[in-house]
């Protein structure tokens, strides 16, 4: 039977606002989810990548700070564009490996 382990992590953004990050590892042999030096060394590098994507949220926001709505959007619009062609690369690149 295979397990699933699910870290959610709430920041608090100051006056009343959170956001909430999580991650999520599927289809875990039953094997490994009993094994306890697996699922630490596996939770501690999930919190770490949500700790990761939280610093990379604020740095993200840092950068809007100051600039008006239609040029944070343009920015984040621009730096998702990016990240979807880094994808579409890499694909690319892992299609031609086979």
């Amino acid at each position: 039977m295979k397990r699933k382990i699910n870290i959610e992590r709430l920041y608090s953004l100051g006056d009343y606002k959170n956001i909430k990050f999580s991650e999520e590892v599927s289809e875990i042999p039953e094997e490994l989810v009993n094994n306890e030096q697996f699922i630490t060394i596996l939770t501690s590098l999930m919190i770490l990548r949500i700790e990761q994507t939280y610093n990379k949220y604020i740095k993200l926001m840092e950068s809007t700070r100051g600039r008006s709505t239609d040029d944070a959007i343009s920015l984040i619009e621009d730096l998702k564009i990016n990240q979807l062609d880094n994808l579409l690369d890499f694909m690319k690149e892992t299609k031609k490996e086979k």
